[in-house]
C-alpha cells in the first residue's frame, strides 16, 4: 500500500503533509481505509477544503475522488457507517480527528470554525445607539442603509461586485465613524499586498487619511513573526482598534480568520467587504461565502434581509421571517453597477454568470465580438503571438505602468493551458524581441512568497529594470509614490508574471484581461472560477477558448466544504 503513495507524491498529486500524515495514520492504526481517509482528507485540505464529506465518497474509488488515473491500485471506500465505525475505532484518533454532520475534518480546523461562529454570534448579538441617521443624496438606499448599519452593529458583511460601490460606502463608513467619535481607532486591512495598495490609492484624498491606522496586510495587522508562525496580536494580546475593517474577504482562508478574531477586543465593531460570487481562498475555508450563504437555510432573494423595523425606515419592500437570528440585520448586498453601462459586454455575461442565466450566456457567446469590452476567440498560435505583441507594444510604450494595463489568466498552474507555460512562451518570445537578453526592462514578475526581510509578500507583482547591466526589481509603493529597488540577487521568492492562475489575480484589476479558458473540460473549471476572472477587467476582456467549456463551468459551482453556514444558520432553521 505505501507504493501507492510513493508513487502519488513521485508524480506530484500529492504533498509531503499529505504523504507523511497518511503514512502516520497507517503506522499507528494498521488500517488501509483509515490511512486512506487521511490522505483524502488533508488533499482536501491542501486544495482548499475545511473537511470532507463523508456521504459523498460512499462507494467511491480513492483516485477517482483524486481525479487521477493510470495507477494499480482500486481501492473503493465503503458506505458511511462502516466509515464512522473504522475512524471511532481508535481512540487515539479523536485527538486529531473529528467527525461533525456527517464530515469529517481535521480537529485543529474544526476548532477553528467552532470559535469563528461562537465569536461571529457575539458580535451579531451586540447592538448600539444610533445616535445620528445618516443619509447622503450620493448614495442609493442599500448603500445609505450600509452606513447606518455600520454605525448600529458591532457586526457587519457587505458584499458586492466590481463598480457597486463598496469603496465609496467604505469612505462614507470612516468618514461617519470620526463624525461619531473622532478618537474612533480604526484599522482597515485586506489579504495581500495588492489589495492593500488599492485602499492606499482610492484613500489617498481623503479628509480622515490621517486619522486611521495606514493600511496593511491582515499579516502585518496582526503582527507576523514567520519564524515563530505566531502572531504578536493575539487572544491573550488584544489589537488596540476600535473598529476593524476588512477588505477582500473572499480570500482570506479560515485560519487567518481565526486568528484575526481571537486577537479583536470585545466590544470592537467588525465590518467585513468582499464579493461572495468570488472565488474563495487558495488555503482551506470558503468564510465569505459561508457567511453569506443564508439562502441554503431560509427561503429569501439575496442577502438583503431585514427586520421590518430597519428595512421600513429606507423604504425596502423586506420580507420578515419568524426568526431570532441576529446574523440577517448583519448582511448586505449591493448589486447596482456603476462601472459598466448598459451595452458593456462585461457586465452582462458578469450578471449572466452570477445569475446562471444560461440563455442570456448563450446570447453573448453567440455573438461575441457584438460589444467593443467581450470577445471570444479560439486558443491557438495567433492568440500567443498577439498577446506577446501587446505585451512588447505596452513596454515599450512605458514598461513602468504595462504591469497593470494587461494581464494573461487561467485557471490552471501546469499544462498546456498553465500558468509556467504560458509564461515560458511569452517570456522567450519577448526576450527575442529584446535583443535575446534574459533580463530586460519590463520583464514582469510575481512574488510567490512572503518575504518580511524585502518587505515583501505573497502575490506583490514587480517589474524588472537592468541598470549598467545590473538587473533589479521595482516594486511600487503608494505610500511614498515611488518605485522600491531591489537587486534582483537578494530576492528568491517569484517567478514570471505575465499569466496569472485566476487564484492569484484576486484582488487585483487591469485595464485588459485575456482569459486563457481552453477547450478541454475539467472539474476545476467552475462557476465562480470564470466570474472572478472576468470581473478583473476594466476595458475589455478577450476569452480564449470554447464556448461550450464556459457554458459547462458556469453550470458547475464551487462546492467548498465548511460547516460555518451550518453553524451560523442551520440551528434556526
Amino acid at each position: 500500500m505505501n507504493g501507492i503513495f510513493d508513487n502519488l507524491l513521485k508524480n506530484e498529486i500529492i504533498g509531503y503533509f499529505e504523504y507523511e500524515s497518511a503514512n502516520w495514520v497507517k503506522s499507528l492504526t494498521n488500517s488501509e481505509l483509515v490511512a486512506n481517509l487521511v490522505l483524502f482528507l488533508t488533499y482536501r485540505y491542501e486544495n482548499g477544503d475545511s473537511c470532507i464529506d463523508l456521504t459523498e465518497i460512499e462507494e467511491k474509488k480513492l483516485l477517482d475522488l483524486i481525479e487521477v488515473n493510470g495507477f494499480d491500485y482500486e481501492f473503493v471506500f465503503p458506505n458511511i457507517h462502516k466509515l464512522k465505525e473504522e475512524i471511532n475505532k481508535y481512540e487515539l484518533l479523536k485527538e486529531f480527528f473529528t467527525i461533525f454532520d456527517n464530515k469529517l475534518f481535521i480537529k485543529r480546523v474544526f476548532d477553528y470554525e467552532k470559535v469563528i461562529v461562537d465569536k461571529i454570534k457575539i458580535l451579531a448579538n451586540r447592538r448600539r445607539i444610533l445616535k445620528t441617521f445618516f443619509w447622503d443624496n450620493s448614495l442609493n438606499k442599500l448603500q445609505n442603509l450600509a452606513v447606518n448599519l455600520s454605525l448600529l452593529n458591532n457586526f457587519l458583511v457587505i458584499s458586492g461586485g466590481p463598480g457597486t460601490g463598496k469603496t465609496t460606502v467604505i469612505k462614507k463608513i470612516i468618514e461617519s465613524l470620526l463624525k461619531e467619535d473622532s478618537k474612533h481607532k480604526i484599522a482597515i486591512s485586506a489579504p495581500t499586498g495588492k489589495a492593500v495598495s488599492r485602499i492606499i490609492e482610492s484613500f489617498k484624498d481623503t479628509s480622515f487619511v490621517d486619522m486611521i491606522e495606514p493600511p496593511c496586510t491582515i499579516h502585518r495587522l496582526l503582527g507576523a513573526n514567520n519564524r515563530r508562525m505566531s502572531f504578536y496580536y493575539n487572544e491573550d494580546n488584544k489589537l488596540p482598534y476600535d473598529i476593524v475593517i476588512i477588505d477582500e474577504v473572499s480570500m482570506v482562508d479560515v485560519e487567518l480568520f481565526y486568528h484575526l478574531l481571537n486577537a479583536l477586543k470585545d466590544d470592537v465593531r467588525l465590518i467585513l467587504i468582499g464579493d461572495k460570487n468570488q472565488l474563495s481562498s487558495v488555503e482551506a475555508g470558503a468564510v465569505m461565502g459561508e457567511l453569506c450563504s443564508i439562502n441554503d437555510y431560509y427561503d429569501v432573494n439575496g442577502l438583503n434581509v431585514f427586520t421590518k423595523s430597519v428595512g421600513e425606515l429606507f423604504n425596502i419592500d423586506v420580507e420578515v421571517l419568524d426568526t431570532e437570528n441576529t446574523l440577517l440585520d448583519c448582511l448586505i448586498e449591493f448589486e447596482e453597477s456603476y462601472r459598466f453601462d448598459s451595452n458593456s459586454g462585461i457586465a452582462l455575461i458578469a450578471e449572466a454568470i452570477k445569475s446562471v442565466n444560461i440563455n442570456k450566456l448563450e446570447e453573448l457567446l453567440n455573438s461575441p465580438n457584438r460589444y467593443d469590452d467581450l470577445v471570444l476567440v479560439d486558443f491557438d498560435k495567433s492568440f500567443i503571438e498577439k498577446v506577446v505583441n501587446n505585451y512588447r507594444e505596452e513596454i515599450k510604450r512605458d514598461f513602468k505602468k504595462a504591469i497593470d494595463k494587461l494581464k494573461v489568466l487561467t485557471p490552471y498552474r501546469k499544462g498546456v493551458f498553465g500558468s509556467e507555460n504560458l509564461n515560458f512562451i511569452i517570456d522567450k518570445k519577448l526576450k527575442e524581441l529584446f535583443d535575446g537578453k534574459d533580463w530586460y526592462n519590463g520583464k514582469q514578475v510575481i512574488i510567490n512568497k512572503n518575504d518580511y526581510l524585502n518587505d515583501l509578500y505573497n502575490g506583490d507583482m514587480g517589474i524588472v529594470e537592468v541598470e549598467d547591466n545590473k538587473s533589479y526589481f521595482l516594486f511600487y509603493d503608494l505610500n511614498s509614490k515611488e518605485y522600491r529597488k531591489i537587486a534582483e540577487s537578494l530576492v528568491s521568492g517569484y517567478e514570471l508574471g505575465y499569466v496569472l492562475t485566476v487564484h492569484k489575480s484576486q484582488g487585483s484589476e487591469f485595464d485588459d484581461v485575456y482569459f486563457v479558458l481552453g477547450n478541454k473540460d475539467s472539474e476545476m473549471l467552475t462557476r465562480e472560477l470564470v466570474y472572478t476572472a472576468i470581473t478583473r477587467g476594466k476595458d475589455r476582456v478577450v476569452i480564449a477558448g470554447s464556448k461550450d467549456v464556459l457554458i459547462n463551468a458556469v453550470k458547475r459551482k464551487t462546492n467548498r466544504k465548511s460547516v460555518i453556514g451550518k453553524l451560523l444558520y442551520g440551528s434556526s432553521q
